[in-house]
């Protein structure tokens, strides 16, 4: 509960605010599932390409969330589902893709 705030009225104001909270008060992902904000700057390597860039900036579509890599002035979005993304490693800073030949 937020000091202070023990009526639905009185949270009327912060509506449309940012709530912030420390990382370690979060509790620990799930297997196969990840915070944003660990995958920022991640390395991303395509199993054919290499080294594709790194994650940027990632939104959400609906369906799945999408990462942008960003290697110089290419982009190349990846879509966050387990047919395109094949390992994340949080500690090593990599995630590897299988991207379509055409793409």
């Amino acid at each position: 509960m937020l000091d202070g705030i023990e009526h639905r009225d009185q949270a009327e104001p912060l509506v449309g605010c940012d709530i912030l909270i420390h990382r370690d008060q979060l509790p620990e992902p799930e297997a196969d599932t990840w915070y944003w904000e660990d995958l920022y700057g991640m390395d991303v390597f395509d199993h054919q390409r290499g080294f594709i860039g790194k994650i940027i900036r990632i939104f959400p579509t609906g369906a799945n969330d999408i990462l942008v890599v960003k290697a110089g002035n290419t982009e190349t979005l990846v879509p966050m589902q387990k047919h395109f993304v094949a390992s994340v490693d949080i500690q090593a800073n990599i995630l590897k893709t299988t991207l379509p030949e055409d793409y």
